[in-house]
């Protein structure tokens, strides 16, 4: 419905389902829902099919100041939804099958942490460690570059799991699936959703947190680390003190 003011016109949209945009937000929230319930091969379908309704920027060829902040805040809940979908496809074990999507996707938003952790995890479950590892070396690269910044220490964590070996495998829908992670919350460091993906390897609740037990190993590999570096050091030393050596 289109009415006619002095100054302007109004579209009064009477139908939910008459535009897009109020059905993406419906089947986001349906999918959500399923994800809480952890019907996760339906709330897959429900993202996929909020997903399929966009066809290009918001508001393509207005020039709107008034317009601007509502574009940018569509498109980063197209963002979070295109994370939330790989989310699902990963605890559903479709690596292989969502790598490619995830590359055009990291390509085209290359600072978002949580898709390149993403990326990483699916390569990695993939058999495809050594790219999984170059993944890393090109965002660190691209953040030192580009902004002067490393990574998110979560993200410097994922990666020296994969490096080692010791990262968990994916939970299968049979097996114990985690929630999605918690949005960030003020006063805590945030972390890569992908990292949330990693399967519990008990379903006693006595068990440590995955990204904990990743913390975990990963501070034993800096004392491992430094006990070597003493090592050598006395070694040089002690080589410095004797003639000819």
């Amino acid at each position: 419905m289109i009415e006619t003011h002095p100054s302007c016109y109004r579209i009064r949209v009477r139908d939910e389902d008459a535009l897009d945009l109020f059905k993406f937000e419906k089947l986001v929230a349906q999918g959500r829902s399923m994800v809480r319930e952890n019907r996760l091969e339906r709330a897959e379908g429900l993202l996929k099919a909020a997903l399929s309704l966009w066809h290009g920027p918001v508001a393509a060829g207005l020039d709107s100041r008034a317009l601007a902040p509502l574009v940018v805040g569509l498109n980063e809940d197209r963002l979070t939804v295109k994370e939330e979908y790989f989310d699902i496809a990963l605890k559903l074990g479709r690596h292989q099958q969502i790598i490619g999507d995830l590359t055009g996707f990291v390509a085209e938003n290359p600072f978002r942490e949580r898709a390149c952790a993403q990326l990483m995890l699916a390569l990695y479950h993939s058999g495809r460690q050594a790219d999984a590892l170059e993944t890393f070396r090109t965002v660190r690269t691209r953040f030192s570059e580009d902004l002067g910044i490393e990574p998110a220490h979560d993200l410097h964590v994922l990666h020296q799991s994969i490096l080692v070996g010791r990262l968990s495998p994916v939970a299968t829908p049979a097996g114990n699936v985690l929630a999605p992670p918690p949005p960030r919350v003020p006063g805590r460091h945030g972390r890569p959703a992908g990292v949330a993906l990693l399967a519990r390897t008990s379903q006693n609740s006595a068990t440590p947190d995955p990204l904990e037990q990743l913390r975990l190993e990963n501070d034993l590999l800096r004392v491992e680390r430094d006990e070597l570096r003493k090592i050598l050091s006395l070694w040089l030393n002690s080589n410095e003190r004797v003639p000819g050596a």
